[in-house]
């Protein structure tokens, strides 16, 4: 499980921390301030490799850099292992382009599980990817992870380790693989799953972006009964962030979000206490998207906002009032809930609605 990541002068902010929870964790931001990034940067803290080092043909998982490279950059890492906590602090090597790693034999997080933003797939399976022992000797020539570009999961690729073809792993599909290949080994299945995904409502209808994290979260009951499962997810979708409304727990699940703030404007990441909002649509208006009004089109939102600002004014004038008026009869429904109280402030004003 990963416990705690500090990024400090890499990535898009001089420094960004997250104490994750050990159930659920929603990260959301605008396009561009780093949600990719941090998974990737999840993925290489509990497995060691960047994505795009294990398979060169990858678009994304590229590895991380220093922001400033006139400074020292560090990743501060905090990762509960088969046996024990492992609490780490890697810096850059620029002579070496390349992240320091810590002495002797690696952290085992268990079954781990990325779905990228691109249709890519990676999987670190423990029995298949940690390192393996001759006799009283490290064997480290094992592949460092399967990571399968959008061609290679859809059309497959030929290859042979440990004589067996790797497969392109689907969530309980890598379970069940992961559970074959402990068989063979002689061993218990890992009691470990951590699973990335990156824009986890791509290509889903509304119909399943109201479900998918919930059956995701209680993967847990299907897998193995002492298995403990932890998700961390990228999203965009207000209905995902309404989905877990029910059941969202600040004891085992937490929020974080991306923002500019500031003058100039900075990337900030906060944890955010997770409110429910009753629909989907309040959603809009939250930290998690910043929206001025919840209206599906910018005009309506424009209309809407120059019709409140109306409504501020002590002594309106009756043409502009009609003319926000004109403005909201062209993007608004007659069911929309603006009208009751925009109805009453033209007939106060004078007009008819």
């Amino acid at each position: 499980m990963l416990e705690r990541l500090k990024l400090q002068n890499v990535g898009p902010a001089p420094e960004m921390e997250l104490d994750f929870a050990q159930r659920v964790n929603l990260i959301t931001g605008d396009n561009g301030l780093g949600k990719s990034f941090l998974l990737d940067v999840a993925w290489w803290a509990l497995t060691r490799r960047w994505p795009q080092e294990v398979n060169r043909r990858m678009t994304s998982g590229l590895p991380a850099r220093p922001t400033d490279r006139k400074r020292p950059a560090t990743i501060t890492l905090g990762v509960t292992g088969k046996t024990k906590t492992i609490n780490y602090i890697s810096t850059y090597a620029a002579r070496d382009e390349a992240w320091t790693g810590k002495a002797g034999r690696p952290w085992n997080p268990g079954l781990v599980i990325y779905a990228h933003a691109d249709g890519s797939f990676s999987v670190w399976d423990p029995a298949r990817n940690y390192w393996k022992k001759k006799g009283d000797v490290d064997i480290q020539e094992r592949l460092a992870a399967y990571v399968f570009t959008p061609a290679e999961v859809w059309n497959g690729i030929k290859a042979d380790v440990d004589g067996a073809p790797p497969i392109c792993y689907m969530l309980t599909w890598s379970w069940a693989e992961h559970r074959l290949a402990a068989v063979q080994l002689g061993e218990e299945p890992t009691t470990q799953v951590v699973m990335l995904f990156d824009e986890v409502e791509s290509h889903l209808h509304p119909r399943w972006q109201r479900v998918i994290l919930k059956a995701l979260r209680d993967l847990v009951g299907v897998l193995h009964d002492q298995a403990s499962v932890q998700l961390i997810v990228a999203t965009h979708s207000p209905l995902v962030l309404a989905s877990a409304e029910p059941w969202f727990d600040p004891k085992k699940d937490a929020w974080f979000d991306i923002d500019l703030e500031g003058k100039p404007p900075r990337v900030q990441l906060r944890k955010r206490t997770y409110t429910p909002r009753g629909a989907a649509g309040y959603w809009l208006t939250s930290e998690a998207f910043d929206l001025a009004t919840d209206r599906g089109s910018v005009e309506a939102e424009r209309a809407i906002l120059q019709a409140r600002a109306l409504l501020q004014e002590p002594t309106p004038q009756l043409a502009e009032v009609m003319k926000a008026h004109a403005a909201l009869r062209a993007v608004l429904p007659d069911v929309d809930r603006f009208w009751v109280r925009w109805n009453a402030f033209v007939e106060q004003s004078g007009g008819q609605p």
